[in-house]
């Protein structure tokens, strides 16, 4: 069986009430002020209604004279609408489009409206079972107005201009679901939608869904945790469905649901299916401890990612986490994240990477449902670089690319550079840790043309306080002058890049001089390579006193 996994869906909420908002309802019972939507504050509401008093633009073009409108939501078969649920989103053209749209006409600015912005809207029940919405609203490109039925399979959605507000809106039948399961089931089981048929009036669908978020994040393979016995979930668009039950993560059995409009239906778990997928998975004690000794590890961080989500663990005092429902034939990508202390040389690598799959660890465990497995973490080495010639400091100043420092280890005959998790500057020198033993030194970029290494240690060998000693002095190095040229021509105050023969490196600026000439000092490689703007790089010989370099346009 397959995980489950996808892309998380767009989940589109209601957006906070922060512009002009007008008089609200006149009946003859005193005016009673609408309930803020999602996130808005007593004093976003007063300031808003004051804007629409005063007739002032609203920051979106908008005027902000109020539109009355009433408008009655049907009862259906008995059911009313629930007065407390009506709410009217206002949309709005963006300002970079709304040219556009009056250019094009009326029809275009309603059709490239977007709803900024949710109010939440007194309603009144009437004798014969209808609700009336009679209110003061903001003038909008476009209105949206919802409400929710007293049985929650019907809702209701109208999209009406200001001057088209519909006199009546019947209701839109949707669907329930039941999903139940034994509550001596262990595990984490969830629940995903998969759309099998077409659903009418999607569209329709699709804005009364930004409602529950977690319905429609369910139909974009977020899934539904099912932590009590039977969960209700409505309204869902009538349409065919498949339900997948997960347990753990595993997709564990998949129902056809067939959803009717105005119709509850109802699935179940079958205790098989789920003792199959729970076979699936294992509980995974992992045991961090120190190479050699086995000396726990404590506190280290544990961060993986699985069908579920993101998980975050730390070890205990004995270097132990433990790793609730592992899909025993997926990959288990771990991060491992080792604490540093400010005030002393960390004893482990910042981070480590651990790839496992149970089954290829423990092919003999089949039946097993927990499983220990031990990481042994060889502890850092460092090497201690000293100078009298020389300031040992990795943090460069503002502005300045250099000096940089590289780590450098000899592997069959050849230095080649290799990450170090760690520089630190110390009172001696300057530590580089060291995460494996071998013959190692370090590098120090002074300038692109200006490289010195240090003495090499072989870290395989035993140091009397941890740390392997080497040192690192400056070289005198030699002058020299580049001349720039094109066409046999100076390029006088030119903007040069230079860029050294290690890879990584930032260019250094030099500015030539009023002959085209940029002069170099303490060089000691080779070659230098050299970029000028609006011309091909061209790499130069800087072994002598001096160096023409005809450059050539891109």
């Amino acid at each position: 069986m397959r995980g489950a996994r996808g892309p998380r869906g767009l989940l589109f909420g209601a957006v906070a009430l922060g512009a002009a908002m007008a008089l609200w309802l006149s009946s003859p019972r005193p005016p009673q002020a609408p309930r803020a939507a999602d996130g808005a504050t007593r004093s976003g509401a007063q300031s808003a209604a004051g804007a629409a008093s005063s007739g002032t633009a609203t920051d979106h073009g908008i005027a902000a004279s109020p539109v009355s409108w009433e408008l009655l939501l049907r009862a259906d078969a008995g059911v009313r609408a629930r007065p407390d649920s009506v709410r009217v989103g206002l949309a709005t053209v963006p300002a970079e489009e709304r040219a556009a749209a009056l250019e094009a006409g009326g029809a275009a600015l309603a059709e490239r409206a977007r709803v900024e912005r949710w109010i939440d809207l007194p309603a009144s029940l009437l004798d014969d079972g209808s609700v009336r919405v009679q209110v003061n609203l903001p003038q909008a490109d476009r209105y949206v107005l919802q409400a929710a039925g007293e049985d929650r399979l019907r809702q209701y959605d109208a999209d009406f201009t200001g001057d088209e507000v519909p006199a009546a809106i019947d209701p839109l039948r949707g669907a329930g679901l039941r999903a139940e399961r034994d509550p001596a089931l262990a595990g984490e089981i969830a629940l995903l939608l998969r759309r099998r048929g077409e659903a009418p009036d999607a569209a329709r669908w699709q804005r009364l869904l930004d409602r529950h978020p977690e319905i429609l994040g369910a139909y974009d393979e977020q899934p539904i945790a099912l932590s009590r016995p039977r969960v209700e979930l409505a309204p869902l668009p009538p349409q065919a469905i498949e339900a997948v039950w997960l347990v753990d993560g595993i997709e564990a059995q998949v129902q056809a649901v067939p959803l009717r409009a105005g119709e509850w239906v109802g699935i179940r778990l079958d205790p098989l299916a789920h003792a199959v997928a729970r076979a699936l998975t294992v509980d995974l004690l992992l045991r961090l401890v120190r190479s050699g000794d086995l000396v726990p590890i404590e506190d280290a961080g544990l961060r993986w990612q699985d069908a579920r989500g993101e998980h975050r663990l730390r070890s205990d005092v004995r270097g132990e986490a433990m790793l609730a429902s592992v899909d025993r034939q997926r990959t288990l990508s771990l991060q491992l994240e080792f604490p540093a202390p400010p005030d002393e040389l960390p004893r482990w690598p910042a981070q480590r990477e651990l790839e496992l799959v149970v089954d290829e660890l423990f092919p003999d465990a089949t039946a097993t449902r927990r499983l220990t497995y031990t990481v042994e973490v060889e502890p850092l080495r460092w090497l201690l670089v000293q100078s009298a010639s020389l300031p040992l400091d990795p943090v460069r100043s503002a502005g300045q690319p250099y000096p940089v420092f590289v780590l450098q280890q000899r592997v069959e005959g050849t230095w080649i550079d290799i990450a170090a998790d760690y520089f630190r500057k110390l009172d001696e020198g300057l530590a580089v840790s060291l995460a494996v033993a071998g013959e190692f030194r370090v590098g120090a970029v002074l300038a692109p043309w200006t490289l010195v290494f240090s003495t090499a240690a072989d870290t395989g060998r035993t140091s009397r306080d941890g740390l392997h000693r080497v040192r690192l002095d400056a070289s005198s190095g030699h002058a020299c002058e580049l001349l720039l040229l094109h066409e046999g021509a100076p390029l006088p105050r030119a903007q040069v890049y230079a860029v050294g023969p290690l890879r990584g490196m930032p260019p250094q600026e030099l500015v030539a001089d009023l002959h085209g000439r940029v002069r170099l000092h303490g060089v000691n490689v080779d070659t230098l390579r050299v970029e000028v703007a609006g011309f091909e790089q061209q790499s130069v010989d800087v072994r002598g006193p001096s160096a023409r370099v005809e450059l050539r346009a891109e």
